[in-house]
């Protein structure tokens, strides 16, 4: 007889984002994008916890029509964002969120920005330029439960440069570049009931077991909250012993590891889920949803691996689950 133990590990994982060209009248710019992506969970974050970032890159070609020396060795793209003089926590689109430019400050780095990068104009053709800063929780109330856009409370990018000593009142030049891409985020109090769950087969003669278990989130605010969550969320998979085709998780090598034998995941209604793609929680098949909770069923399913002769000993794998807003 052989003891087979499959231990899954849950976390979370919000992320989504975009990206757009651009052009200006100094500057040529092949790409141009930026990105808000959220990475926590906004609810349960402490205070000046990451939650997400703000990201922003461009190539340029070339700039023609930047003044001379000295006033045009360099060009700017920058962010502007609202906020203190001497804060370094910039407004975002979602009360209880800033983006921390830190060490920089919201409004002292005028005229370029508080998220800044350079072109050298007196250098070659093309450059690439590249920032990212984190969105944080604060100290304010967090909006309601909901679906939200994350990104900078003003969010867009612009080129900036000196003009010369000819307009004194004046000295700087700014043209917007580009309006920001937002990303999707969800506010909840849905949080897991369990981040690490264990699958146990006991002693198996055959590859031919299964077993149950759920993925579980209480805690949410009310039905609407459960039904945004549910309806929301995608599941992805992550695993060094996923088979390259998706439709099982592979034993580990290891002395004491049994061979021939495979994992594969299915809803909780028997329908095989491929762990290389994205897995819509609303199409589980077997949930309940309450108006504090959800409950996700799933089967792992021992199966005979076929590229293995079999034999007895232990499995030794895990399986990820990462959770997407879609």
């Amino acid at each position: 007889m052989v003891r087979f133990v499959i231990i899954f590990f849950l976390m979370f994982y919000y992320s989504a984002g975009a990206r757009a060209a651009g052009a200006s009248p100094a500057c040529y710019f092949d790409n141009l994008y930026s990105r808000s992506v959220m990475t926590g969970d906004f609810a349960s974050a402490k205070l000046h916890e990451v939650v997400g970032y703000f990201e922003y890159g461009w190539t340029v070609s070339n700039c023609d029509n930047v003044p001379g020396a000295p006033y045009g060795s360099a060009a700017y793209v920058g962010y502007y964002g609202p906020g203190g003089i001497s804060d370094p926590y910039c407004t975002s689109t979602i009360s209880g969120i800033y983006l921390d430019v830190s060490p920089s400050y919201c409004r002292v780095d005028a005229p370029f920005g508080s998220m800044t990068t350079v072109i050298r104009i007196d250098q070659p053709f093309p450059q690439s330029g590249y920032i990212r800063k984190n969105f944080v929780r604060n100290q304010y109330q967090l909006s309601a439960p909901g679906n939200y856009k994350l990104g900078p409370k003003l969010n867009t990018l612009y080129l900036g440069w000196y003009r010369g000593t000819t307009t004194p009142t004046n000295p700087y030049l700014h043209v917007l570049l580009h309006a920001g891409d937002e990303g999707p985020a969800i506010i909840t109090t849905c949080s897991l009931v369990n981040t690490d769950i264990l699958v146990n087969f006991g002693e198996v003669s055959e590859a031919n077991a299964s077993e149950p278990f759920d993925i579980e989130f209480s805690g949410c605010t009310n039905q609407a909250d459960t039904k945004r969550f549910n309806d929301s969320v995608s599941l992805s998979f992550v695993s060094d012993d996923i088979r390259a085709d998706g439709s099982a998780l592979l034993n580990k090598s290891c002395a004491n590891c049994a061979k021939g034998l495979q994992i594969a995941l299915k809803d909780g209604k028997g329908t095989p889920i491929n762990l290389s793609r994205s897995y819509k929680l609303s199409s589980n098949g077997s949930s309940t949803i309450s108006p504090t909770g959800l409950k996700y069923g799933f089967i792992a399913d021992l199966q005979r691996n076929p590229d293995q002769a079999l034999s007895g000993g232990n499995i030794n794998t895990n399986l990820t689950f990462v959770t997407s807003i879609e």
